[in-house]
């Protein structure tokens, strides 16, 4: 398999399962935004730490800590990476599933102008196209719906910097996830152990919860780590409109399981944004035909 079809497999994995990560989410929902990510945080890195002790990575982790340059663009990534995280479980757990379904549906256009300005990625005609669909579905949202998007607008900026940074920085997917966390882990244990002292905590409230607490480390890992796998494999734009695929599953999640308010201004925005997804798609397709004939 080519590296662009494995970059592929990885990205429509990692969208499909944070566009159904609402449901776990919302079994949490007894716990604030900020313990759920205070655990999210604790269990990636111990499960993280496993998997590289197992494949004899720690070298590499060492490598990376003694190397102040990356440490720094990593605090970077990792805090654009845990306020996305923040926004997101508050946003789901407070009834705004639909604006978070418009952040990531904004993302991939801040994608596209962040693979243009510092990749020096290009576009044809068909796919410049398909932009301005998206962004006429976005606006559409925005300015029928009249209100300011601040939700959306946090997730879709944080996400974006967080994939154009990981896509530059020559780290592996699994290793820069691990210092990105590991540098809150500290932060995060002692919040944690606050909670439990104070009795305000959710974890010993019972096994369900403190499973699904448990979980939250794999939920947050796995399609993350498949996330950057796919962004060292693809133009920023590609994975920017595959990540269609997440909002979709957020705004379904949103309409039909949890009985967000669905609006004709709903309907207008979510098919100019799939005819955007169609077309991209269709602009892409011909460019690499075209490229494998050339050859």
């Amino acid at each position: 398999m080519s590296d662009q079809n494995k970059g592929s497999l990885y990205a429509i994995s990692a969208f499909l399962l944070w566009g159904l990560s609402p449901i776990f989410y919302k079994a949490l929902i007894s716990a604030s935004a900020v313990e759920i990510i205070a655990h999210r945080i604790v269990w990636s890195v111990l499960l993280m730490a496993g998997l590289l002790a197992y494949i004899k990575r720690f070298p590499v982790i060492l490598s990376i800590l003694c190397t102040p340059r990356l440490l720094w663009i990593l605090v970077i990534s990792g805090t654009a990476v845990g306020f996305n995280w923040l926004l997101y479980v508050w946003s789901v757990n407070n009834g705004h599933l639909l604006q978070a379904s418009l952040g990531y549906y904004i993302n991939p256009l801040v994608n596209v102008v962040l693979g243009v300005m510092f990749m020096k990625e290009r576009h044809g005609r068909l796919q410049w196209l398909a932009v301005s669909l998206a962004t006429l579905g976005v606006l559409n949202m925005v300015v029928v719906g009249g209100q300011v998007p601040w939700i959306a607008l946090g997730l879709a900026c944080s996400f974006g910097a967080y994939g154009a940074i990981r896509k530059i920085i020559p780290v592996g997917a699994m290793e820069g996830l691990f210092v990105e966390t590991l540098l809150f882990f500290p932060f995060a244990l002692v919040y944690l152990f606050w909670l439990d002292a104070d009795g305000s905590g959710q974890f010993t409230t019972g096994w369900t919860m403190s499973g699904l607490l448990i979980l939250s480390g794999a939920v947050t890992t796995i399609p993350l780590l498949l996330f950057t796998m796919a962004a060292k494999r693809l133009r920023l734009s590609t994975v920017g409109f595959l990540q269609f695929i997440t909002p979709t599953g957020h705004f379904l999640l949103g309409v039909f399981l949890y009985g967000e308010a669905f609006s004709r201004t709903h309907l207008t925005t979510f098919v100019l944004i799939w005819m955007a997804l169609a077309l991209y798609s269709w602009a892409s397709f011909k460019q690499r035909v075209g490229a494998g004939e050339r050859k």
